[in-house]
This record gives C-alpha cells, structure tokens and sequence, in this order.
C-alpha cells in the first residue's frame, strides 16, 4: 500500500511533465508528432492491421512436409496448449479499469485471509484454552468435600455432563450415519444392479442400432433410412427410455449441483441454465462490466477519438471559409442576390460531395470491421429515442 501510494503521484507528475515538454512548436507540428506517436500505440498498430492488404491464399505457397508424422504431432500439441493455456494477442493491453478491478479484488482477498488469521485463530484458540481451564477446574472441584452445599458447582457438573453427552452422542450419531448412508449405497448397487446393466445394454443396442441400421453410411450421414424400422423402435423402446430417464435423474441433479457449488466462485460461469441466465445478477453484472470494458477500451474507437483530438484547429474546409466570409460579407452588406446564390449552390455541391465520402468512409470502415456492424444506429433506432 505504501509503495502504491507514493509510485501513483510520482507517475502522475512525470507523465505530465513528459506530455508538457512534447508540446514543442506550432500545433501543426504538434499534431504530426501526435500522429506519429498514434501508430506506435497498440491501439494505433491494431487499426493499421485491419485496413491493410490481407495476402490471399493463393499467394501463399504451401509445401509438403518432410515428416506428417511429426507435423502431425506437432499440430496436436499446439491445439493442446492452446486449450490448456490463455491466448496471446499481439499488441494486447489491458484497460487501467480492468487492472484496478483486479488490484481491488487480490487486496480484497488478502484483507479477508489476513482478518481470518489474525482474528479466527487466535479466538479459537482463546476458547479451546477457556473450555481446557473449565475442565481442569471442575476435575479440582471433583476432589473438594463441600461440593453438595455450593449450588454453582452444581451446575458445572450439569454442564459437564451435558457437554460430554453431547459430545459421545455426537460422534455415536455421526458414525451411525456414516455406516446406514454406505449400507444404504450397497443395499442400492446390489438390488439395482441388473437393472443397471439393462440399462447398459439398452444404451448400446441403441448406439448400434442407429449407426449400422438406421443412419446412412454407418452413421456418417445424419440421414435416417428404413424410416418404418426407426419409428417401431421408438414405440417399442418409449417405456425403457422412460424409466432410464428417472433414473437418470438423480445422477443430473447431483452433477448439477456439484458443477454448480464448484463454480460459484467464477461469475463467468453462471449457475443457472442458458435460458435464465439474465436472472443471475453476478452473471448479469460480469456480462455488463465486459460489453462496457470493449465499448470503451477499443481501439478503433480510441485511435480515431486521438485521430480528431490530433487535427489542427485550425483546419476548416475551403466551403466553411467560404460561408463564413459570405455571411460577414452580408452583414456588412457588400454580396449581391447572385453572388449569394452562387455561393449556396456551390454550398449544397460542396455538402453533398463531403456527404457521399463520408458514407464511402463509414462503409469501408464497417467492412473492414464487422464486429462494429452491430453498434451502427439506424434510421428507426434515432426514431424511438
């Protein structure tokens, strides 16, 4: 915490101190210099990679290898450490959000590991010697002579012999559960197992059956041949598929649970189905923490925000210029009616050209970026608002 506390204000100052000594010069040549700095940004390297050229397949040559065997296993390997591994992505950096969330959430988990150790412990331990002293003083008082006439002995041998009859029928009611619950799980396997391996069975003749009779091309085909065949067999096997489903059905519910208690921790994962996974409200919160981190951290949108704030202010179109001197000119009453009309149809020329390359811009910026499709307003989106 003490060294968070003093490296933030010291990186607060000399960024600012970098970002004032920058300013060097005319803001044209601010601008250029911000531009250059734009490209060798990862956002700035990531929008450079989806406009250029992609090399198509053709072009690309591909040779045979000298070994399959090992290119084989080579491949395999990849595919492996990739699931059992994160993805890299080039020129990925996470958000300042996303490091701060993370920041709090290890802090978090170090206040509450700390508070258990320094707190739970030592009171456990604090009881444990209370109820120790509370033993070794009765085993004393046990051995006194006067011990009818003092009622408050009394009660502590009543607790005493409470807490050890709570303590032999715990462990009495605990082993007695522990041995019916296993009886009871052998009792099953042994009364149910034939009903098991039917099951079994059941579930391999239909495996078989709908590969080798069924199914075109040993099952490589998902289309059914001998269509009479197929639905006298689903008549015939609906009961047993029934009463395999029931038993089932525990087996679900337990592996359902189990999932379930393992992964409550994860807000990635919810703990309800996919159909009611909006009632999930750590899902909910995690799936709105992400869209809002990709909305604002992307970087098409953060190149092209530092693309506008680079430009020169300066900077105007030849037909502003114009209608702004064409205004000033007719304040001042020095335009004639034609002159005026002139210069708003050259006005509405000029509108429409910009117009068209605008669209032409926003097209090729929507075709290069597909996942940007779905963020574009459209005429009934502006309607409703």
């Amino acid at each position: 915490m003490v060294f968070l506390c003093v490296s933030f204000p010291a990186r607060l100052v000399r960024s600012v101190r970098k970002l004032m000594a920058r300013v060097v010069g005319s803001f044209v040549e601010f601008s250029a210099q911000e531009i250059d700095r734009i490209k060798e940004t990862p956002q700035g390297r990531y929008v450079q990679g989806l406009l250029r050229k992609k090399l198509s397949s053709r072009n690309q040559s591909k040779s045979e290898p000298d070994n399959v065997f090992q290119e084989f296993l080579k491949e395999y390997l990849q595919k492996v450490k990739a699931q059992l591994t994160y993805k890299k992505i080039p020129d990925f950096r996470y958000s300042l959000r996303m490091m701060c969330v993370v920041v709090v959430g290890i802090l978090l988990i170090y206040m509450i590991s700390a508070e258990v150790l320094l707190v739970l412990v030592p009171l456990l331990s604090n009881i444990l010697s209370q109820i120790w002293k509370t033993i070794a003083l009765i085993d004393e008082i046990k051995e006194a002579e006067s011990i009818g006439t003092n009622f408050t002995v009394t009660v502590l041998f009543v607790t005493w012999d409470v807490a050890t009859a709570i303590q032999v029928c715990s462990i009495l009611s605990v082993s007695l559960g522990f041995c019916i619950g296993l009886m009871n799980i052998i009792h099953t396997l042994t009364s149910y197992r034939p009903m098991i391996v039917f099951s079994f069975l059941v579930r391999i003749l239909q495996i078989l059956t709908a590969r080798f009779v069924f199914l075109q091309n040993r099952g490589r085909v998902m289309a059914i041949q001998n269509k009479q065949g197929y639905h006298l067999f689903l008549y015939f096997t609906f009961i047993l598929d029934i009463i395999i489903g029931s038993m089932r059905c525990p087996y679900r519910l337990l592996k359902a649970v189990t999932l379930g208690a393992l992964t409550l921790a994860r807000l990635d994962h919810s703990s309800l189905s996919r159909e009611f996974e909006t009632l999930d409200t750590g899902f909910r919160a995690y799936v709105g923490f992400l869209h809002f981190e990709n909305v604002t951290s992307h970087p098409v949108l953060l190149t092209f925000v530092r693309l506008l704030l680079a430009r020169p202010s300066g900077f105007e179109p030849k037909w502003r210029k114009m209608k702004l001197s064409l205004k000033a000119s007719v304040a001042q009453g020095e335009v004639h009616i034609a002159e005026l009309g002139n210069a708003f149809w050259k006005d509405n020329q000029m509108s429409k050209k910009a117009l068209a390359r605008h669209r032409w811009h926003l097209v090729y910026t929507l075709m290069k970026n597909p996942q940007l499709q779905f963020l574009r307003r459209t005429t009934n989106d502006w309607l409703e608002d």
